[in-house]
């Protein structure tokens, strides 16, 4: 059976650099991540909904299901 792949999502407030750490340890471990990037973070003007980043989380995770 292989390992899950990690789907790390930031807040509204940090960008998928916040993540830069926690990826390195994780190849570390043996697991694979990946730090999706969100559009509506730091949009101006700001995102009326998160439409787009439910969009782009699922295109992200079906890319990792299909592999």
């Amino acid at each position: 059976m292989s390992r899950p792949t990690f789907v790390l999502l930031h807040d509204v407030w940090h960008s998928p650099r916040c993540w830069s750490r926690l990826i390195p340890e994780l190849a570390n471990a043996g697991y694979a991540a990946v730090a999706a990037g969100l559009p509506s973070t730091g949009s101006t003007p700001a995102t009326p909904n998160r439409d787009k980043d439910i969009e782009d989380i699922g295109r992200t995770v079906s890319e990792l299901v299909v592999e």
